[in-house]
């Protein structure tokens, strides 16, 4: 049995001068580009190309008026400034506040009429706030005077009198101030406004 066993264990052991069994080639399978692994340098290009399409100028949407006037970036800055030179006229001019939108309304009289509208909506709002002004300033002489005769007091009048121009004056210019960014804002968008409690002296 041994002898057997041997036998067979030498038949089991390979001849090594035997030519080996011819290994199965693997077949290749086509890599496509999308597969196949990006270089750095490939990748760098890329990025390179979004940058350059991320700085590429965009193409700017046209706005027309209700006229059909194309209202290009120059116009709506002026037609912005025509409400903002009131608001710091205010603060620098006084009552000569009214010198920048009309400057800006003869300037672009012949040029855009976005810009005229604005200008001259600005003027009415200003001419319209002196007089608000006035008639306040009537009104709380108006009551001082009342109360000076109801209880013969002349302290009593002119602090009734000071208080009612105070509450006027102050609401009046928070509602201008409010009001006069509305219209900034709108014009800096290309859009019309028009103010409230506003009379149209200037047509």
């Amino acid at each position: 049995m041994a002898d057997q066993s041997g036998d067979d264990a030498e038949l089991l052991e390979p001849d090594p001068e035997s030519p080996s069994p011819p290994r199965a080639r693997r077949s290749k399978r086509p890599v496509d580009d999308e597969d196949r692994p990006r270089s750095r340098r490939h990748r760098h290009e890329e990025d390179e190309d979004d940058d350059e399409d991320d700085d590429r100028p965009r193409r700017r949407a046209m706005k027309f008026d209700a006229d059909g006037e194309e209202i290009t970036p120059d116009h709506t800055t002026w037609a912005m400034m025509a409400h903002l030179g009131v608001l710091i006229g205010w603060m620098v001019l006084g009552v000569l506040a009214f010198l920048p939108p009309m400057i800006i309304w003869i300037n672009y009289s012949r040029k855009s009429a976005f810009v005229v509208r604005h200008a001259r909506e600005s003027l009415n709002h200003f001419l319209s706030l002196l007089l608000w002004y006035f008639l306040a300033l009537g009104v709380a002489a108006g009551v001082g005077f009342a109360v000076y005769g109801l209880f013969d007091s002349t302290p009593g009048g002119f602090i009734s009198g000071y208080v009612v121009a105070l509450v006027a004056y102050a609401a009046l210019g928070i509602s201008s101030l409010v009001f006069n960014i509305l219209a900034s804002v709108a014009a800096a968008k290309g859009n019309e406004y028009r103010y409230p409690l506003t009379i149209r002296f200037i047509g």
